[in-house]
């Protein structure tokens, strides 16, 4: 969850400083991508009249609400052995990369798996593949992608070894 120091703590959308009494609304990470125009309330502490007055806090709030219904306690299960995931150095996810309903990354979005499975995922090809496109397309800030590429890079490299 977002740190909270009152009367030190800036809402990001006034950018007055939130003191003792005020209403908060808080959210921990939960967007990864920079350029995401939701971006604003990622790992943020905000005044909640700031928040409820916002035009996207409706949409921040189902956000949050998709990565804990496909991320959260209970809901992570491999998408190659279908089991729960249940060791956290065992864990890989995709989170949220894209919301058009029609780009061909929108299947992956909070795609799960065991580590130790990646290398039997049919998809994993095409996923890196199309990671790496949207990477260069620049409707991406920051580095997610580039940590998802490298997670993902020794499993596409056992993928290919297992077929050959």
């Amino acid at each position: 969850m977002a740190l909270l120091f009152i009367g030190k703590t800036r809402c990001p959308l006034c950018g007055e400083i939130i003191e003792e009494g005020q209403k908060v609304v808080a959210f921990p990470p939960f967007i990864e991508n920079q350029l995401d125009p939701l971006w604003v309330f990622n790992d943020s502490a905000l005044h909640a009249e700031c928040f409820n007055n916002h035009p996207l806090a409706g949409k921040a709030q189902s956000r949050y609400k998709e990565v804990q219904e496909h991320q959260g306690p209970g809901n992570r299960f491999c998408v190659v052995c279908k089991m729960e995931i249940r060791n956290p150095d065992d864990y890989f996810t995709v989170g949220h990369l894209i919301e058009d309903k029609g780009h061909s990354l929108y299947p992956y979005n909070y795609k799960q798996a065991h580590i130790s499975c990646l290398t039997k995922w049919p998809d994993l090809p095409h996923l890196y593949d199309e990671i790496e496109k949207l990477q260069r397309s620049k409707t991406w800030g920051g580095d997610a992608l580039i940590n998802l590429l490298a997670q993902l890079r020794p499993a596409c490299i056992g993928w290919q070894q297992e077929r050959e």
